[in-house]
């Protein structure tokens, strides 16, 4: 029962996210050309400062309300008191984040302060989303939906309301309104339901010491994400923001996929007691994602830049190679994510994770005004690579009781294989279309992965055969 409901959450779930993670590329394609790329890049750095708010609204509290509503949601007035809990500490929460922010913008960032303001609903959308619900009971299918249905309605008024720079706040409003509908969503459907409780202050405050490292992990989290952004908006041109920022964000909804990949495994090891069971999923997990991450990782050394051409105009050619760069790190990304971010916290060891994004950020800190002073963008990129495998380096460390390092290079190697092949064929191939790139490139990899796990695939249909016979 378990292996199937994971393989209905994986395919409901990572239909919806594909779906969603092409809605940004479309929408950020359709309005680069029409507002052009320093007001594109005004738009991005717009928003990336109101996520900051809303990393400190939700202090961790979506992770740990994953893993509360996974261990048991039959008990109502538990789940009352939970939703209630952290409704109100997002709602105190955000009256504090609103003031730094809007002092911040208008101290430091006065030029983003009309997009700011129009922006201000997403921390509303924070305080309200109750996601973590379908997650934790395993109703991914019904977050997919909700998130296909919010995407289409906005690239339909995307292709109406954004014509030129002008317009260059309301696609700020429309790409943000995309994910701030299925947050309102997700709070009517939890609030209906559950008809959350309000604490008492002894609850509230017990509430917040529980958050406490939670609230640590995701503000290192997105210092971790999006610092590169910040120090090319302070060091660089307008023009380098809009660049950075179109092929930051195409990596980002790449980057996205990985969760969507293994939210059913997460789903699942919240429920798991067993050591040896966790560790078998957090090897699964880790199989699926390199399946998918390490070919594109590779495959971006060779198309970044028609890519990137494609997706917006040719002035982006120039910024291929950054964009190579941060596609390499989706490999230590997928590490980290699903034996730091899944696992480890899964198991208790949050202090850990936050230790090794606190390593991480610092060495950000450290590095990153150094390397954009000496190569620009690419240093920008490559600070960002770096910080992803040191991440994925220590959690590794602190992982080995469930996974070991042997494992997991022997996890990678059948993609490893493939995508060196893979590789040699766009090597020979030269400098062709980026279509033509594509369907050898995928070609090879399909051909050479299915060969290279071929034992895995019979074993899996062996098992499949066994569970369906009488």
């Amino acid at each position: 029962m378990s292996q199937r409901r994971i393989a209905i959450n994986l395919s409901a779930n990572l239909g919806a996210q594909l779906f969603s993670k092409l809605f940004p590329i479309i929408a950020y394609a359709y309005a680069q050309r029409k507002i052009g790329t320093v007001a594109f890049g005004h738009a991005l750095f717009a928003i990336s400062l109101v996520d900051w708010s809303g990393a400190g609204i939700e202090i961790g509290s979506t992770a740990y309300g994953q893993i509360q509503v996974g261990q048991g949601s039959e008990d109502r007035t538990r789940m009352r008191s939970l939703l209630g809990g952290i409704l109100t500490v997002r709602l105190i929460n955000a009256v504090v984040a609103a003031l730094i922010l809007f002092f911040a913008v208008r101290t430091y960032y006065a030029d983003y302060e009309h997009s700011v303001m129009a922006l201000s609903f997403m921390m509303l959308s924070t305080v309200s989303d109750m996601a973590y619900i379908q997650v934790g009971t395993k109703s991914l299918w019904r977050l997919g939906l909700l998130n296909v249905l919010s995407k289409c309605v906005v690239l339909a008024l995307l292709m109406l309301l954004v014509q030129d720079s002008s317009d260059a706040t309301m696609f700020a409003v429309l790409v943000a309104g995309a994910n701030s509908a299925v947050s309102f969503a997700t709070f009517y459907i939890g609030v209906k339901k559950w008809r959350p409780s309000l604490p008492t202050l002894q609850q509230l405050g017990q509430l917040y010491r529980i958050l406490l490292p939670f609230g640590v992990f995701v503000i290192l989290t997105y210092w971790t994400e999006r610092f590169d952004y910040f120090f090319v908006e302070a060091k660089l041109a307008p023009e380098a923001v809009g660049l950075y920022g179109g092929a930051s964000r195409i990596y980002y909804s790449i980057q996205a996929l990985i969760p969507a990949l293994t939210l059913a495994f997460a789903a699942e090891m919240l429920s798991i007691r067993d050591l040896k069971a966790f560790s078998k999923q957090t090897e699964a997990a880790l199989y699926v994602v390199f399946f998918a991450t390490i070919p594109v990782a590779v495959g971006a050394c060779f198309t970044a830049g028609d890519l990137l051409n494609l997706i917006y105009d040719a002035s982006y050619r120039q910024v291929g190679y950054p964009f190579a760069l941060l596609c390499l790190a989706l490999v230590p990304q997928a590490i980290a994510t699903i034996i730091g971010i899944q696992a480890l916290i899964t198991r208790g060891r949050i202090w850990y994770v936050n230790f090794a994004l606190a390593t991480a950020a610092a060495a950000g800190l450290a590095m990153e005004s150094l390397l954009i002073s000496r190569w620009g963008l690419t240093g920008a990129a490559l600070g960002v690579l770096l910080i992803k495998t040191l991440t994925a380096v220590i959690v590794v460390m602190g992982a080995t009781d469930f996974i070991r390092i042997r494992r997991i290079f022997l996890l990678a190697l059948p993609w490893l294989a493939a995508s060196g092949l893979m590789a040699g064929a766009l090597m020979a191939l030269g400098a062709k279309h980026l279509f033509i790139k594509l369907a050898v490139g995928g070609s090879v990899y399909g051909l050479v992965a299915t060969v290279t796990s071929y034992r895995q695939i019979r074993a899996w249909l062996a098992k499949r055969r066994q569970r369906l016979s009488p």
